[in-house]
């Protein structure tokens, strides 16, 4: 399958961190977990990784040697494109912690660095992997809005969906059995966060740090 084909009908939405190639879709409901197609920075974005999860037994077929490395240095950018997922995160703070000792809350520990992938000429998508303090895995990626709509998103999902605001701007959230995911819309762009080892917290979280 060719990744401009999944930006396209960009039914993308739900963890549909589209362009990007991480598509993800929850049968929580069900007891089974499907991701149709994932693409790390470890793959280019049409290096495609099936995976198929069933408590929590993986099946992983490993992506093509044969297709071509998209990857873009992040200081070889065109002008005029931006990355917008922050150098450094915050953690998740503790309860009841004050604003005058949020300094004091640790990063978010960088698994990967950002990686940028080029999937089309002048497009670019990113993508990073950080680790909360209690362990979680926390996915990040950043993709034009183009495509992504609120309805495209939920129509992706199986689970329940729930749209909310997070500095004004929109966010669509599942709050799934196996993986907790949300996106935000961030005037021409879309910010897609998830974990599956994390809780809704962690991925809200992130999200609050994302700034235009």
């Amino acid at each position: 399958m060719k990744i401009k084909k999944i930006l396209v009908t960009c039914a993308t939405g739900a963890l549909l961190l589209t362009g990007a190639g991480y598509a993800y879709q929850s049968y929580a409901a069900e007891g089974d977990t499907t991701i149709p197609e994932v693409v790390t920075e470890e793959n280019t974005v049409q290096q495609s990784e099936g995976i198929t999860a069933s408590n929590t037994q993986e099946t992983v077929v490993p992506p093509d040697p044969g297709v071509q490395d998209k990857r873009v240095d992040l200081s070889q950018l065109p002008e005029g494109v931006e990355v917008r997922i922050p150098e450094s995160i915050k953690d998740t703070a503790p309860a009841g912690i004050s604003a005058a000792q949020s300094s004091d809350v640790p990063n978010l520990k960088q698994l990967t660095p950002i990686t940028a992938n080029e999937v089309a000429p002048g497009e670019f998508h990113f993508i990073a992997r950080y680790q909360s303090q209690n362990g979680a895995e926390i996915i990040v990626n950043q993709v034009p809005v183009e495509g992504s709509t609120i309805e495209t998103i939920k129509g992706f999902y199986k689970e329940p969906t729930e749209v909310t605001e997070i500095n004004g701007h929109t966010v669509v959230y599942v709050d799934g059995e196996h993986r907790k995911a949300a996106h935000l819309f961030l005037n021409d762009h879309l910010f897609n966060v998830s974990t599956s080892t994390g809780d809704l917290d962690d991925v809200m979280n992130v999200l609050q740090q994302i700034q235009e």
